[in-house]
């Protein structure tokens, strides 16, 4: 008690700072830095080459012929609306959309509309590139 006595006369008219530790960085390292072991990249590539030796064949799709199947309803929809006069002005709207947002600094949605308009102009090979699930 004496010595913090002393320590407290001494100090008077002085300042004192708080102690600052300085900042460390954690023991644990990140997950997004640590090192990919050999084996598991080794497993990655194999992985890798099998899937790119089993694919398998494309499965689009021609567009359908007069008298087919649902001729009328591919016609109507793709090559009347979105190949037509309809999906052109779409795709322009749209893009002058994207071309705004732009203009108030919403750059992702810009990116998306105009990326919206480019898919409605080619919608007619996308449509037949989808195979399966059309």
């Amino acid at each position: 008690m004496r010595q913090l006595k002393k320590v407290m006369e001494c100090m008077k008219g002085t300042v004192v700072l708080p102690r600052v530790r300085p900042r460390t960085e954690s023991r644990r390292p990140m997950p997004w830095r640590t090192a990919i072991s050999g084996q598991s990249l080794v497993m990655l590539m194999a992985v890798a080459v099998l899937l790119l030796g089993s694919a398998l064949p494309s499965f689009a799709i021609t567009a359908p012929t007069s008298g087919s199947l649902f001729y009328d309803v591919y016609d109507i929809v793709v090559n009347s609306m979105l190949k037509g006069a309809i999906g052109f002005v779409a795709a322009i709207l749209v893009f002058m959309m994207g071309i705004g947002l732009f203009f108030v600094q919403k750059i992702i949605p810009g990116i998306i509309g105009v990326v919206c308009a480019a898919l409605i102009i080619k919608a007619d090979a996308i449509v037949t590139t989808l195979g399966l699930t059309f």
